[in-house]
């Protein structure tokens, strides 16, 4: 059970997810779960293309369309 725990990463601060994603770059290639609440049209689109460059898989949790989502999770 603590393994799981270790492999989840939530993140939702108010507008400095780029900071916490650019200062995680070396957790974000241990491949971690994140799940990551956004909440800015341009900040999505910045979050979401930073995760891209680390081939995260990204689904959106509150809607389908990743450009109306602004809950996620990323594998």
């Amino acid at each position: 059970m603590y393994k799981v725990a270790e492999s989840i990463i939530k993140i939702d601060v108010e507008g400095a997810e780029m900071a916490v994603l650019e200062g995680s770059r070396r957790l974000l290639t241990m491949r971690r779960v994140l799940l990551l609440s956004i909440h800015t049209d341009k900040l999505r689109d910045e979050c979401l293309g930073f995760l891209a460059k680390f081939n995260y898989e990204i689904r959106g949790l509150d809607h389908q369309r990743l450009s109306d989502a602004y809950e996620f999770v990323a594998q």
